[in-house]
Parts: C-alpha cells; sequence; structure tokens
C-alpha cells in the first residue's frame, strides 16, 4: 500500500493559528512525500523493538529501518520518567525513504486492561518535545529548538493490545483536542489506520466526534453549558452507555442534595472539612460541589508530589503567614476524578500568576506532576512570560533537562528551613 487516503479531518483554532487532525487509511511504514512528517510514533513494549510481521515496527525494518539500531543512540530519553524517547534526526536517505525525520517511540510503562486510558499518554511525550524553551529570567540555559511541527502516528494499542478503535480512538482525539487547542506547536497529526475494516469504522467515529466538537463550539460561543467532549456517542453498547449517563446524572443529583444540606448548617471553618470529606468519597462520576467550586484566579500554583505532603504543607503554612492573602492552589484532591482532570488543572494553571514546583525524584516520575509542569510550560509558551519557579527539595541525578534547564530555589535535602526562607524568594 503506497497510497495515504484522507478520510476526515478536524481544524483546531488555537493561538498559533489552526492546528489540523487528519485520519488517513494506509500504511504508515510507506508514508508519500506529499505527507511527511518530522516525527514517526511507533509502539512498542518497554525496550522491546523485535521486527515481527505485520507490526509498523517489522514493516520499517524490511525497508531497512531498525529501531533497536537507533535506539543505542537517542536524542532524549525519557524511558523512565514518561515510558519514551525520541531519536536523533534520521540518515538523509532514511529520511527520504520513509518521509520522516525522526521516531518517537511510545513504551507506557503501565500496562492497564484498559488501553485506552493510557494510550493518551502519548501527548505527555510529544509536550516534552515539542513546547519551545523561552528566555526567561528563571532559566539558566536553554535545550536547542527542535524543528518539529507534523506528527504521524498509528492506531495505538490496536494491534498487539488487541484494543477495539471504538475505545482508542476518541481517548486519543480527546487529548489531541485538548493540547492542539491549549497551543502546543503542532500544525498536522496524522492518525493512520491500516486495515480497511478499521479504518471505515474510525471515519464514523471520527466524524460522530467531530459532530459533536462542533456542537460544542456553538455551544460555548453562546455561552450555554456544554459536554464533556469525552462524552461522544459511540457507535456500539449505546443502551449501556445511556443507562450510565442516567447513573451518572442521578448521583450527580443526590451528591448536590447532600452538599446543600451540610453547608446549610457548617460554619466556615467546617465547611473546609465538608469539601475534603466530599473529595475522598469514592465515586465514580464527578462532583458537583457548588459553592466549592475552585476560584477563578490564584497566586501560586503549587506543583508537587504528594509522597512530599508534609514538607508542602510546611511551605504552605509559611506562604500563608508571610504573604497573607495570597490564594494558592495546591490540593489536587479537590480536583473530581475522571474526564474533566486535566481540563480543570489546565484552568488553574492558567489563572495562576505563578507557578512552584517542588522538584524531586518522585516528582520527575509521577504523570500528575508531569501533566501540571507541561501546563505552565505551555501558558510560559503562549504568554512569552516566566511562571515556573522551582524549587529543589530532595536531588534528582535523572532530572529531566526541560525542568533542569530553571534556576532553582536549593533546599536540598528536605530542608524545611530553607524550604520555609523560600517563600521570600518566590
Amino acid at each position: 500500500m503506497n497510497t495515504m487516503q484522507l478520510l476526515s479531518q478536524l481544524e483546531i483554532p488555537n493561538t498559533n493559528g489552526v492546528a489540523v487532525i487528519e485520519l488517513l487509511h494506509g500504511d504508515l511504514s510507506s508514508l508519500p512525500p506529499e505527507h511527511a512528517v518530522d516525527i514517526m510514533v511507533v509502539s512498542a513494549y518497554p525496550g522491546n523493538y523485535e521486527p515481527l510481521p505485520h507490526t509498523l515496527i517489522g514493516a520499517l525494518f524490511e525497508g531497512g529501518l531498525s529501531i533497536y539500531e537507533i535506539a543505542e543512540d537517542k536524542e532524549v530519553d525519557l524511558s523512565t520518567q514518561l515510558g519514551c524517547w525520541l531519536s536523533r534526526p534520521l540518515k538523509p536517505y532514511l529520511q527520504r525513504r520513509f518521509n520522516t525525520g525522526r521516531i518517537m517511540s511510545f513504551e507506557p510503562r503501565i500496562l492497564s486492561t484498559k488501553p485506552e486510558e493510557v494510550v493518551s499518554n502519548v501527548f505527555r511525550c510529544l509536550n516534552n518535545f515539542l513546547i519551545p524553551d523561552i528566555e526567561t529570567s528563571e532559566t539558566k540555559t536553554q535545550r536547542e529548538p527542535l524543528d518539529i511541527s507534523d506528527v504521524a502516528m498509528p492506531m495505538l494499542a490496536t494491534g498487539n493490545q488487541r484494543a477495539s478503535v471504538d475505545t482508542i480512538l476518541p481517548a486519543i482525539l480527546t487529548a489531541a483536542v485538548f493540547w492542539l487547542s491549549h497551543g502546543l506547536p503542532i500544525k498536522t497529526l496524522k492518525l493512520v489506520v491500516y486495515n480497511a475494516a478499521e479504518a471505515q469504522l474510525s471515519k464514523i467515529i471520527f466524524s460522530r466526534f467531530v459532530s459533536h466538537w462542533q456542537q460544542q463550539q456553538t455551544q460555548k460561543a453562546a455561552g450555554e453549558s456544554i459536554r464533556d467532549v469525552a462524552e461522544i456517542p459511540q457507535p456500539r453498547n449505546w443502551k449501556q452507555k445511556m443507562a450510565d449517563r442516567i447513573s451518572e446524572l442521578v448521583d450527580d443529583k443526590l451528591i448536590d442534595y447532600l452538599l446543600q444540606d451540610l453547608y446549610a448548617v457548617a460554619d466556615n471553618e467546617e465547611k473546609e472539612v465538608v469539601k475534603r470529606l466530599i473529595s475522598k468519597m469514592e465515586t465514580t462520576t464527578p462532583i458537583t460541589t457548588g459553592p466549592v467550586s475552585i476560584p477563578e484566579e490564584y497566586d501560586y500554583f503549587i506543583s508537587y508530589a504528594h509522597a512530599h505532603n508534609k514538607e508542602v504543607q510546611e511551605f504552605v503554612n509559611e506562604i500563608s503567614t508571610v504573604k497573607n492573602g495570597a490564594k494558592l492552589f495546591y490540593d489536587r484532591d479537590s480536583i473530581p476524578p475522571g474526564g474533566l482532570w486535566i481540563k480543570k488543572i489546565s484552568d488553574a494553571i492558567q489563572n495562576s500568576k505563578q507557578v512552584i514546583c517542588i522538584l524531586s525524584p518522585s516528582y520527575s516520575n509521577s504523570p500528575v506532576c508531569w501533566d501540571e509542569f507541561q501546563c505552565a510550560k505551555l501558558k510560559e509558551y503562549n504568554t512569552k512570560q516566566s511562571v515556573i519557579k522551582t524549587i529543589a527539595l530532595y536531588k534528582d541525578v535523572a532530572l529531566p533537562p526541560v525542568m533542569g534547564i530553571y534556576s532553582y530555589i536549593d533546599c536540598m535535602e528536605g530542608d524545611i528551613q530553607k524550604l520555609k526562607d523560600a517563600v521570600m524568594k518566590i
């Protein structure tokens, strides 16, 4: 298969202009010149690049590109932290043969029984490689910018992992739309489906997604309440999905009534306790809290690994004492679980004057912390203003370069007094 058929596409307006998501049917290992990209994503089990038949890695190997070989000399290796790595630019003859500049290997560390919950993490990897650094008073050096704007990837997890397209494609699209609409500098994202039957199903799913997204934008422009784009109808199991949705609405209403009753009899201090208890309730649906919604603006967003709750609480207490009246966001437990989580975090960061990242090995190995850090990086890129300040709480010998470029306040090794003194430096 030497041709690429464009099945559908979606244009996403953002701060850089317009990003395009293309759904294509064809062979990703035989990209024609008109579909040349800067990065081709391959999916692999950690460290395993065996060129099996009927796989993308196998097809690339047959064409003369060994993933084992290029893995020996990676340009950026985040295998430990994010489960991915980026190759150096391919040799010119390979670039011409495969019409791609580099390979990014996506190797999730967590194997889930629900691959759709993992595939969206590919954007954590792309964010790291694509969001440019900006020169600020906080950066002590800068990474060399990578000339990357066009990316192609297969339908992740639908090969050897045998995940279904109707669960994988909505997950990829939801994550892609979120990051592209927030300014991730990708001009074209190509989603390539190899199997003909899956291509037809993908076209239906993609069309439904586009229809729902466009309706969402119309509602947003009109100031109406909107549903999460992840809630698009699926082509099968619709009865169960409808039942689940009805159950969610009933649960949300019951929680609303519970909160109203509790808040009616609670004083100000008790309301804070109620908020924390409700946030810990085991539920599969987002909690609609009403009176405890996230404030619109913050002075500081505190990004940290929960392994350091005790130290961070000391830091927060000191901020409250020294900077009386400062508004802080630091307790992500107050964010409801589910598809809206990253949006809530992003909104909080967008509305924060500064993002304070408390670095440690636990931080750089936390997917949640990476999401927060990358949202802050994207804000710096979009606004061209310094947002991130870093505090080194514990030494991290494998600190990723994207975090290491910032001049940090030294509070190692967990020095509480230095951490309190750092308040005057932020």
